[in-house]
Protein backbone atom coordinates (compact mmCIF):
# COMPACT_ATOMS: atom_id res chain seq x y z
CA UNK A 1 0.00 0.00 0.00
CA UNK A 2 2.60 2.46 -0.98
CA UNK A 3 0.86 4.36 -3.68
CA UNK A 4 -1.50 7.14 -2.65
CA UNK A 5 -4.61 5.69 -4.22
CA UNK A 6 -4.35 2.50 -2.24
CA UNK A 7 -3.52 4.37 0.97
CA UNK A 8 -6.61 6.54 0.60
CA UNK A 9 -8.84 3.58 -0.20
CA UNK A 10 -7.81 1.53 2.84
CA UNK A 11 -7.30 4.22 5.47
CA UNK A 12 -10.62 3.24 7.04
CA UNK A 13 -9.38 -0.34 7.41
CA UNK A 14 -6.12 0.90 8.94
CA UNK A 15 -8.13 2.90 11.49
CA UNK A 16 -10.01 -0.26 12.44
CA UNK A 17 -6.70 -2.11 12.79
CA UNK A 18 -5.41 0.50 15.25
CA UNK A 19 -8.60 0.48 17.35
CA UNK A 20 -8.84 -3.31 17.42
CA UNK A 21 -5.14 -3.79 18.20
CA UNK A 22 -5.42 -1.59 21.28
CA UNK A 23 -8.66 -3.32 22.27
CA UNK A 24 -6.85 -6.68 22.33
CA UNK A 25 -3.92 -5.19 24.27
CA UNK A 26 -6.31 -3.69 26.84
CA UNK A 27 -8.12 -7.04 27.06
CA UNK A 28 -4.87 -8.86 27.82
CA UNK A 29 -3.68 -6.26 30.36
CA UNK A 30 -6.95 -6.47 32.27
CA UNK A 31 -6.68 -10.25 32.21
CA UNK A 32 -3.22 -10.04 33.80
CA UNK A 33 -4.40 -7.64 36.51
CA UNK A 34 -7.21 -9.95 37.54
CA UNK A 35 -9.27 -12.21 35.28
CA UNK A 36 -12.13 -11.92 37.76
CA UNK A 37 -12.11 -8.13 38.00
CA UNK A 38 -15.45 -6.63 36.97
CA UNK A 39 -14.07 -4.35 34.25
CA UNK A 40 -12.45 -7.39 32.58
CA UNK A 41 -15.89 -8.92 32.12
CA UNK A 42 -16.91 -5.81 30.19
CA UNK A 43 -14.10 -6.29 27.69
CA UNK A 44 -14.44 -9.99 26.95
CA UNK A 45 -16.00 -9.41 23.55
CA UNK A 46 -12.50 -8.34 22.50
CA UNK A 47 -11.92 -12.03 21.72
CA UNK A 48 -14.06 -11.60 18.60
CA UNK A 49 -11.60 -9.04 17.20
CA UNK A 50 -9.38 -11.93 16.09
CA UNK A 51 -12.15 -12.95 13.69
CA UNK A 52 -12.19 -9.39 12.34
CA UNK A 53 -8.44 -9.54 11.69
CA UNK A 54 -8.86 -12.87 9.90
CA UNK A 55 -11.55 -11.39 7.64
CA UNK A 56 -9.36 -8.39 6.79
CA UNK A 57 -6.38 -10.67 6.08
CA UNK A 58 -8.47 -12.98 3.88
CA UNK A 59 -9.54 -10.03 1.74
CA UNK A 60 -5.96 -8.92 1.17
CA UNK A 61 -4.75 -12.49 0.59
CA UNK A 62 -7.01 -12.72 -2.45
CA UNK A 63 -6.07 -9.20 -3.58
CA UNK A 64 -2.42 -10.25 -3.44
CA UNK A 65 -3.01 -13.17 -5.81
CA UNK A 66 -4.77 -10.86 -8.27
CA UNK A 67 -1.30 -9.43 -8.96
CA UNK A 68 -0.29 -12.77 -10.52
CA UNK A 69 2.10 -13.50 -7.66
CA UNK A 70 3.37 -17.07 -7.44
CA UNK A 71 2.57 -19.22 -4.41
CA UNK A 72 6.27 -19.55 -3.59
CA UNK A 73 6.79 -15.78 -3.51
CA UNK A 74 3.61 -15.35 -1.46
CA UNK A 75 4.83 -17.82 1.19
CA UNK A 76 8.27 -16.21 1.36
CA UNK A 77 6.81 -12.71 1.67
CA UNK A 78 4.40 -13.87 4.38
CA UNK A 79 7.30 -15.40 6.27
CA UNK A 80 9.41 -12.24 5.89
CA UNK A 81 6.49 -10.11 7.09
CA UNK A 82 5.65 -12.14 10.19
CA UNK A 83 8.77 -13.92 11.39
CA UNK A 84 11.38 -11.31 12.55
CA UNK A 85 9.22 -9.69 15.25
CA UNK A 86 7.70 -13.01 16.27
CA UNK A 87 11.13 -14.62 16.66
CA UNK A 88 12.39 -11.78 18.87
CA UNK A 89 9.21 -11.87 20.98
CA UNK A 90 9.49 -15.61 21.56
CA UNK A 91 13.23 -15.34 22.22
CA UNK A 92 12.78 -12.62 24.85
CA UNK A 93 10.10 -14.56 26.71
CA UNK A 94 12.21 -17.72 26.46
CA UNK A 95 15.12 -15.91 28.14
CA UNK A 96 12.98 -14.06 30.68
CA UNK A 97 11.07 -17.13 31.82
CA UNK A 98 14.04 -19.55 31.49
CA UNK A 99 12.25 -21.82 29.04
CA UNK A 100 14.32 -24.56 27.45
CA UNK A 101 15.22 -23.64 23.88
CA UNK A 102 13.94 -26.91 22.40
CA UNK A 103 10.53 -26.23 23.97
CA UNK A 104 10.42 -22.74 22.45
CA UNK A 105 11.62 -23.86 19.01
CA UNK A 106 8.13 -24.78 17.65
CA UNK A 107 6.92 -21.28 18.53
CA UNK A 108 9.94 -19.74 16.82
CA UNK A 109 9.16 -21.52 13.56
CA UNK A 110 5.36 -21.00 13.81
CA UNK A 111 4.38 -24.63 14.43
CA UNK A 112 2.39 -24.22 17.65
CA UNK A 113 -1.38 -23.66 17.85
CA UNK A 114 -1.93 -26.04 14.95
CA UNK A 115 -3.18 -28.99 16.98
CA UNK A 116 0.17 -30.71 17.57
CA UNK A 117 0.48 -32.23 21.02
CA UNK A 118 3.32 -31.42 23.46
CA UNK A 119 4.03 -28.04 21.82
CA UNK A 120 4.55 -25.45 24.54
CA UNK A 121 2.83 -22.11 24.00
CA UNK A 122 5.54 -19.50 24.64
CA UNK A 123 3.38 -16.61 23.44
CA UNK A 124 -0.14 -17.90 23.80
CA UNK A 125 -1.85 -14.91 22.22
CA UNK A 126 0.34 -15.25 19.11
CA UNK A 127 -1.65 -18.32 18.09
CA UNK A 128 -3.38 -15.94 15.68
CA UNK A 129 -0.11 -15.32 13.81
CA UNK A 130 0.72 -19.02 13.44
CA UNK A 131 -2.77 -19.82 12.20
CA UNK A 132 -2.77 -16.80 9.88
CA UNK A 133 0.48 -17.95 8.26
CA UNK A 134 -0.53 -21.56 7.59
CA UNK A 135 -4.18 -21.02 6.72
CA UNK A 136 -3.16 -18.22 4.32
CA UNK A 137 -0.89 -20.70 2.56
CA UNK A 138 -3.73 -23.23 2.41
CA UNK A 139 -6.09 -20.70 0.85
CA UNK A 140 -3.28 -19.52 -1.44
CA UNK A 141 -3.01 -23.07 -2.80
CA UNK A 142 -6.78 -23.13 -3.40
CA UNK A 143 -6.75 -19.77 -5.18
CA UNK A 144 -3.86 -20.76 -7.44
CA UNK A 145 -5.33 -24.19 -8.18
CA UNK A 146 -9.00 -23.31 -8.72
CA UNK A 147 -9.33 -20.51 -11.26
CA UNK A 148 -13.12 -20.63 -11.55
CA UNK A 149 -14.59 -18.15 -9.04
CA UNK A 150 -17.84 -20.07 -8.58
CA UNK A 151 -16.08 -23.35 -7.80
CA UNK A 152 -13.67 -21.57 -5.47
CA UNK A 153 -16.55 -19.86 -3.68
CA UNK A 154 -18.44 -23.14 -3.22
CA UNK A 155 -15.38 -24.86 -1.72
CA UNK A 156 -14.75 -21.93 0.64
CA UNK A 157 -18.40 -21.89 1.70
CA UNK A 158 -18.20 -25.62 2.47
CA UNK A 159 -15.05 -25.06 4.54
CA UNK A 160 -16.72 -22.23 6.47
CA UNK A 161 -19.83 -24.34 7.03
CA UNK A 162 -17.75 -27.30 8.22
CA UNK A 163 -15.80 -25.08 10.63
CA UNK A 164 -18.98 -23.56 12.05
CA UNK A 165 -20.62 -26.96 12.49
CA UNK A 166 -17.61 -28.34 14.36
CA UNK A 167 -17.27 -25.28 16.59
CA UNK A 168 -20.99 -24.98 17.35
CA UNK A 169 -21.02 -28.55 18.66
CA UNK A 170 -19.02 -27.21 21.60
CA UNK A 171 -20.43 -24.64 24.02
CA UNK A 172 -17.05 -22.86 24.13
CA UNK A 173 -17.23 -21.91 20.46
CA UNK A 174 -14.60 -19.33 19.39
CA UNK A 175 -13.10 -19.44 22.89
CA UNK A 176 -11.23 -22.75 23.08
CA UNK A 177 -8.45 -21.81 20.67
CA UNK A 178 -6.04 -24.58 21.65
CA UNK A 179 -8.61 -27.37 21.85
CA UNK A 180 -8.75 -30.13 19.25
CA UNK A 181 -12.19 -31.22 18.06
CA UNK A 182 -12.59 -34.83 16.96
CA UNK A 183 -8.83 -35.22 17.57
CA UNK A 184 -7.68 -33.58 14.32
CA UNK A 185 -9.58 -30.27 14.00
CA UNK A 186 -7.87 -27.53 15.99
CA UNK A 187 -10.09 -24.69 17.27
CA UNK A 188 -7.69 -21.93 16.26
CA UNK A 189 -7.23 -23.35 12.77
CA UNK A 190 -10.99 -23.61 12.35
CA UNK A 191 -11.42 -19.97 13.42
CA UNK A 192 -8.75 -18.95 10.90
CA UNK A 193 -10.39 -21.02 8.16
CA UNK A 194 -13.75 -19.35 8.79
CA UNK A 195 -12.41 -15.79 9.05
CA UNK A 196 -10.00 -15.90 6.13
CA UNK A 197 -12.63 -17.67 4.04
CA UNK A 198 -15.16 -14.89 4.67
CA UNK A 199 -12.54 -12.28 3.73
CA UNK A 200 -11.76 -14.07 0.47
CA UNK A 201 -15.47 -14.35 -0.38
CA UNK A 202 -15.84 -10.60 0.19
CA UNK A 203 -12.93 -9.97 -2.19
CA UNK A 204 -14.47 -12.32 -4.75
CA UNK A 205 -18.01 -10.99 -4.80
CA UNK A 206 -18.30 -7.67 -2.94
CA UNK A 207 -15.25 -5.67 -4.01
CA UNK A 208 -15.60 -2.48 -6.11
CA UNK A 209 -19.37 -2.71 -6.33
CA UNK A 210 -21.37 0.38 -7.29
CA UNK A 211 -24.86 0.53 -5.80
CA UNK A 212 -27.43 3.14 -6.73
CA UNK A 213 -28.75 3.66 -3.21
CA UNK A 214 -28.75 6.90 -1.26
CA UNK A 215 -25.39 7.43 0.43
CA UNK A 216 -27.19 8.54 3.59
CA UNK A 217 -28.60 5.02 4.07
CA UNK A 218 -25.15 3.40 4.01
CA UNK A 219 -23.79 6.17 6.22
CA UNK A 220 -26.34 5.26 8.88
CA UNK A 221 -25.52 1.56 8.47
CA UNK A 222 -21.77 2.22 8.84
CA UNK A 223 -22.17 4.45 11.90
CA UNK A 224 -24.61 2.07 13.58
CA UNK A 225 -22.47 -1.05 13.11
CA UNK A 226 -19.23 0.74 14.01
CA UNK A 227 -20.76 2.24 17.19
CA UNK A 228 -22.42 -1.04 18.13
CA UNK A 229 -19.21 -3.05 17.80
CA UNK A 230 -17.15 -0.52 19.77
CA UNK A 231 -19.79 -0.42 22.53
CA UNK A 232 -19.99 -4.21 22.69
CA UNK A 233 -16.21 -4.65 22.75
CA UNK A 234 -15.40 -2.02 25.37
CA UNK A 235 -18.49 -1.32 27.45
CA UNK A 236 -21.03 -4.13 27.43
CA UNK A 237 -20.71 -7.15 29.69
CA UNK A 238 -19.97 -10.35 27.78
CA UNK A 239 -22.49 -12.74 29.28
CA UNK A 240 -22.76 -15.00 26.26
CA UNK A 241 -19.67 -14.82 24.07
CA UNK A 242 -20.68 -17.87 22.05
CA UNK A 243 -24.02 -16.71 20.65
CA UNK A 244 -22.91 -13.13 19.98
CA UNK A 245 -19.77 -14.09 18.05
CA UNK A 246 -21.66 -15.00 14.88
CA UNK A 247 -23.66 -11.77 15.10
CA UNK A 248 -20.44 -9.76 15.38
CA UNK A 249 -18.88 -11.58 12.41
CA UNK A 250 -21.92 -10.84 10.22
CA UNK A 251 -22.07 -7.19 11.29
CA UNK A 252 -18.34 -6.65 10.81
CA UNK A 253 -18.51 -8.25 7.36
CA UNK A 254 -21.25 -5.77 6.37
CA UNK A 255 -19.22 -2.86 7.76
CA UNK A 256 -16.09 -4.08 5.98
CA UNK A 257 -17.92 -4.30 2.64
CA UNK A 258 -19.23 -0.76 3.10
CA UNK A 259 -15.78 0.60 3.95
CA UNK A 260 -13.86 -1.01 1.08
CA UNK A 261 -16.48 0.23 -1.40
CA UNK A 262 -16.86 3.72 0.12
CA UNK A 263 -20.63 3.37 0.14
CA UNK A 264 -21.31 5.89 2.92
CA UNK A 265 -20.09 9.31 3.98
CA UNK A 266 -18.66 7.75 7.15
CA UNK A 267 -16.23 5.61 5.14
CA UNK A 268 -15.38 8.62 2.96
CA UNK A 269 -14.48 10.63 6.06
CA UNK A 270 -12.36 7.83 7.54
CA UNK A 271 -10.50 7.38 4.27
CA UNK A 272 -9.36 11.01 4.37
CA UNK A 273 -7.25 10.32 7.47
CA UNK A 274 -3.83 8.97 6.53
CA UNK A 275 -2.97 6.81 9.53
CA UNK A 276 -0.36 4.57 7.91
CA UNK A 277 2.35 6.20 10.04
CA UNK A 278 0.56 4.84 13.10
CA UNK A 279 -0.91 1.57 11.82
CA UNK A 280 2.53 0.34 10.73
CA UNK A 281 3.28 -0.28 14.43
CA UNK A 282 0.21 -2.48 15.01
CA UNK A 283 1.93 -5.82 14.41
CA UNK A 284 4.87 -4.96 16.67
CA UNK A 285 2.50 -3.69 19.38
CA UNK A 286 0.57 -6.93 19.22
CA UNK A 287 3.63 -9.18 19.54
CA UNK A 288 5.64 -7.30 22.21
CA UNK A 289 2.77 -6.67 24.62
CA UNK A 290 4.11 -9.60 26.64
CA UNK A 291 7.34 -7.77 27.54
CA UNK A 292 5.69 -5.31 29.92
CA UNK A 293 4.09 -8.23 31.77
CA UNK A 294 7.52 -9.58 32.71
CA UNK A 295 9.02 -6.17 33.50
CA UNK A 296 6.24 -4.71 35.63
CA UNK A 297 5.02 -6.31 38.85
CA UNK A 298 1.29 -6.52 39.46
CA UNK A 299 1.90 -7.00 43.20
CA UNK A 300 3.93 -3.78 43.61
CA UNK A 301 1.54 -1.53 41.66
CA UNK A 302 -2.14 -0.86 42.04
CA UNK A 303 -4.44 -1.81 39.18
CA UNK A 304 -4.62 1.67 37.62
CA UNK A 305 -0.84 2.21 37.77
CA UNK A 306 -0.16 -1.21 36.28
CA UNK A 307 -2.71 -0.69 33.50
CA UNK A 308 -1.36 2.64 32.26
CA UNK A 309 2.33 1.74 32.74
CA UNK A 310 1.81 -1.54 30.88
CA UNK A 311 0.00 0.25 28.04
CA UNK A 312 2.73 2.90 27.84
CA UNK A 313 5.51 0.28 27.82
CA UNK A 314 3.74 -1.69 25.08
CA UNK A 315 3.48 1.42 22.89
CA UNK A 316 7.15 2.34 23.41
CA UNK A 317 8.47 -1.21 22.98
CA UNK A 318 6.33 -1.66 19.87
CA UNK A 319 7.68 1.48 18.22
CA UNK A 320 11.27 0.50 19.07
CA UNK A 321 10.67 -3.04 17.83
CA UNK A 322 9.34 -1.76 14.52
CA UNK A 323 12.35 0.50 13.87
CA UNK A 324 15.07 -1.83 15.17
CA UNK A 325 13.65 -5.30 14.46
CA UNK A 326 10.68 -5.39 12.08
CA UNK A 327 11.80 -2.87 9.47
CA UNK A 328 15.50 -3.85 9.23
CA UNK A 329 14.62 -7.54 9.70
CA UNK A 330 12.19 -7.61 6.79
CA UNK A 331 14.64 -5.65 4.64
CA UNK A 332 17.48 -8.03 5.50
CA UNK A 333 15.40 -11.13 4.70
CA UNK A 334 14.06 -9.54 1.51
CA UNK A 335 17.62 -8.97 0.30
CA UNK A 336 18.41 -12.64 1.02
CA UNK A 337 15.36 -14.12 -0.70
CA UNK A 338 15.01 -11.48 -3.43
CA UNK A 339 18.55 -10.18 -4.08
CA UNK A 340 17.58 -8.66 -7.43
CA UNK A 341 14.50 -6.79 -6.27
CA UNK A 342 16.37 -3.96 -4.58
CA UNK A 343 18.69 -3.61 -7.55
CA UNK A 344 15.76 -3.38 -9.95
CA UNK A 345 14.15 -0.71 -7.80
CA UNK A 346 17.37 1.29 -7.78
CA UNK A 347 17.72 0.94 -11.56
CA UNK A 348 14.15 2.12 -12.08
CA UNK A 349 14.69 5.11 -9.80
CA UNK A 350 17.92 6.01 -11.59
CA UNK A 351 16.19 5.70 -14.96
CA UNK A 352 13.40 8.05 -13.83
CA UNK A 353 15.99 10.51 -12.46
CA UNK A 354 17.90 10.56 -15.76
CA UNK A 355 14.70 11.04 -17.78
CA UNK A 356 13.54 13.92 -15.58
CA UNK A 357 17.00 15.53 -15.73
CA UNK A 358 17.10 15.20 -19.54
CA UNK A 359 13.62 16.66 -19.77
CA UNK A 360 14.68 19.64 -17.63
CA UNK A 361 17.74 20.28 -19.83
CA UNK A 362 15.67 20.06 -23.02
CA UNK A 363 13.09 22.49 -21.72
CA UNK A 364 15.66 24.97 -20.49
CA UNK A 365 18.21 24.93 -23.30
CA UNK A 366 15.64 24.19 -25.99
CA UNK A 367 13.86 27.37 -25.01
CA UNK A 368 17.16 29.28 -25.07
CA UNK A 369 17.93 27.98 -28.57
CA UNK A 370 14.56 29.14 -29.84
Amino acid sequence: MKDNSKSIQYNSIEILRIIFTFAIIVFHILGIIDPKVEVYQYCRHARVIVEFFFIISGYFVYKTFLKEISLKIFIIKRFIRLWPVLFIGVLLITLQEHIAFYKALPSMIMLTSLGFKNCQQVLGYCWYIYVLFWVSIFYGCLIKTIKDKIKLSVIILLLIYMGLMILTNDHSMFVQTFKNFFTIFNGGVLRGTIGLGIGILIALHFDKIKININKVFFTLVEIFIFSYLIAQIFFVSAKNVVNTTLVFIILFSILFICLINNWGYFSNILNKFNVLKISKYCYSWYVVQCISKNILSVEKLNNIEYFFLSLFCTIVFGILTYHFIEKPGTKFLSNIFFPQSETLVDVERERERVISLADWWLRRFGACAI
